[in-house]
């Protein structure tokens, strides 16, 4: 391995061309407060005198001037041209075109100190010397193999991924922590590929296999171009092989004649795409990331078969797509294809919480633990009894089917629900479960403190809020202190024991099932998280447009779809509250309220 070490002719002054990577894309007076603010750092750092780190604006190591003043020169034909070790220049030309930028970046950001991590950094961002089934060990064989063909000069400059990193974004404007990077790029970098694969010759690439095959690695040289990190052939090779065997780096086989093998057939390049179903429109929308070229979806007898250029992927679905063939258009960085369907009836899904899921499967509930730290709150003397409490404002809902002047009937469900739901206690060992609370009796509800002030909350009517003795997380409330009654347990703050489901899934089970529920008993479609407090905190606002989707990435699931936004104050228009205690409202976050779910 080679390194060139340069230095400047002038230190500490800026180099040339710094002007041309920064064009105006602001206006006069936003410029003049950009060029105060810079010009106020530039003497706060000057007033520090702090030693540069991996500051990548200034020159500080003296290496890109004395780069750019260094002569691009490109070897001749002429056979009279000695071979053996290379001047300056033919060097810079050789090592620029595998690793010059992947050494400047490791050097930069290792700060001149090279860590075990350093030689499978250079590798990683020389691509071709880590896409070779069986790199050679010696280092003139190596590079005579790496350097004589010139296909492969070739892919190494159009497949380093680091040198299109520097490659202008479209804006024009450099980074201010790259702009070393991409001078590096406009004036060595792009005239090189330029040069390679238009302007040099079968010769060119002659006289540089052979000049590079004979460069003795005598300890004088390298004393003079230095070892970056002790970096060998011996750790490149291990490097390689790694890449090799996890696929990476675009690997690929090399012949005697540099032709291309082990190409990708197309049905193993899989596109990433995700499908949704609608059945109230009749209509089917797959999304595909990653395309470079259009994709086209053929539907026949229930198999779609989606293609971009060599990629395939081949599904079998059970929706009535209609047959035909369908072109994708780019929408936000992606492909959408449209396939019209022909109608269906509506898919049946009743939502289940995990507790309704525990009684279905009779799976025993032993006892109940808290969700924070794990304590018991209740032990059971067998396996719990677990029944599904009515839902919430059922008398409204019989009230609504009543369709006579005779409203005996309602006047009797409000006042009987009034009268017994005082004294409508659990027997021992017995657990009610409802939308978002559990009740159980509280003579079993042990380890817990409750408060001596009644607050209301998402429990009904106002209570004594309890929590849990070992961690004071807030678990639900009591309606008495003294005597035997209902304690209502918030589902998000307990877990069954034993417990099945992680608790980022339980809780998201629950909370997304919940959402559905709402939407589909009450076509509540609106909700505000609040967190639990003397007065009620917004935190997260909820709009569930489509409460049931079917959807189809690696498996099929129906899916609950939502958008949502923080918000510390109530929205304009009308939703439903959700109130939770404050460490689960901070717990909702919007990456969580992404990885709501209603599997099926």
């Amino acid at each position: 391995m080679l390194e060139i070490r340069l230095t400047k002719a002038t230190p500490g002054t800026d180099f040339p061309g710094l002007e041309k990577l920064r064009p105006q894309l602001l206006s006069d007076v936003e410029m003049h407060a950009f060029e105060q603010d810079a010009e106020r750092m530039q003497q706060e750092e000057q007033a520090k005198k702090e030693v540069p780190t991996s500051d990548a604006t200034v020159d500080f190591d003296e290496q890109v001037a004395e780069l750019l003043r260094l002569p691009v020169h490109f070897p001749g034909t002429h056979p009279e041209v000695p071979s053996g070790p290379l001047p300056n220049e033919k060097r810079a030309l050789l090592l620029l075109a595998e690793i010059l930028y992947a050494y400047l970046y490791e050097d930069r950001m290792s700060v001149h100190d090279p860590t075990p991590e350093s030689a499978w950094t250079v590798i990683k961002l020389t691509r071709s010397l880590s896409c070779w089934t069986d790199p050679l060990e010696g280092s003139a064989d190596l590079h005579h193999t790496l350097y004589s063909p010139r296909s492969r000069v070739l892919y190494a400059l159009h497949t380093l991924d680091a040198w299109f990193a520097l490659a202008p974004t479209g804006t024009g404007l450099a980074e201010q922590t790259t702009t070393v990077l991409s001078v590096v790029w406009d004036q060595w970098i792009a005239p090189l590929s330029t040069w390679v694969a238009h302007g040099a010759t079968d010769a060119h690439f002659e006289q540089l296999r052979n000049a590079f095959a004979h460069v003795a690695f005598t300890p004088e040289l390298l004393t003079e171009i230095g070892m970056p990190g002790d970096w060998d052939l011996a750790a490149l090779n291990a490097a390689a092989d790694e890449a090799r065997a996890e696929g990476e780096g675009a690997f690929r086989a090399a012949s005697n004649d540099a032709r291309i093998l082990q190409r990708p057939r197309a049905e193993d390049v899989r596109l990433p795409v995700v499908l949704e179903y609608h059945r109230n429109i009749a209509r089917a929308t797959a999304v595909v990331w990653d395309a470079t070229e259009p994709v086209r979806c053929d539907v026949s007898q229930g198999a779609l078969t989606l293609r971009a250029g060599e990629a395939c992927n081949v599904l079998s679905l059970d929706w009535p797509l209609v047959d035909g063939v369908y072109m994708g258009e780019a929408q936000d960085g992606a492909q959408v294809v449209t396939l019209p369907a022909h109608t269906s009836p509506p898919l049946a899904i009743v939502p289940q919480s995990p507790w309704l899921q525990f009684a279905s499967e009779q799976t025993p509930v032993l006892a109940l633990a808290c969700a924070a730290c794990g304590s018991t709150l209740m032990q059971c003397s067998g396996a719990a009894t677990l029944r599904a409490l009515p839902s919430e404002n059922w008398e409204e809902l019989v009230d609504a089917w009543m369709c006579h002047g005779d409203q005996r009937l309602n006047a009797s469900v409000v006042q009987g629900r009034a009268d017994v739901e005082p004294s409508r206690t659990p027997e021992l060992d017995q657990i009610w479960v409802g939308s978002l609370i559990v009740r159980m009796n509280s003579a079993q509800f042990t380890n817990a403190h409750v408060a001596d002030t009644k607050i209301p909350g998402p429990w009904e009517g106002d209570a004594f809020p309890a929590s849990c003795k070992q961690c004071s997380a807030m678990l639900g409330a009591v309606p008495v202190h003294d005597t035997a009654s209902t304690a209502q347990l918030l589902q998000t703050s307990v877990v069954p024991v034993p417990r099945t489901l992680s608790y980022t899934t339980y809780f998201s089970e629950i909370l997304a099932n919940y959402l559905v529920e709402q939407a589909d008993r009450h076509a509540v479609h609106h909700f505000l998280i609040q967190a639990l407090e003397v007065e009620p905190q917004p935190r997260l606002f909820i709009w569930v447009f489509h409460p049931i989707v079917e959807l189809c990435t690696t498996q099929r699931m129906a899916v609950c779809k939502i958008l949502y936004h923080t918000s510390t104050t109530p929205p304009q228009v009308p939703y439903h509250p959700l109130t939770l205690p404050a460490a689960q409202a901070m717990h909702c976050t919007p990456r969580r309220a992404k990885n709501l779910r209603n599997g099926t």
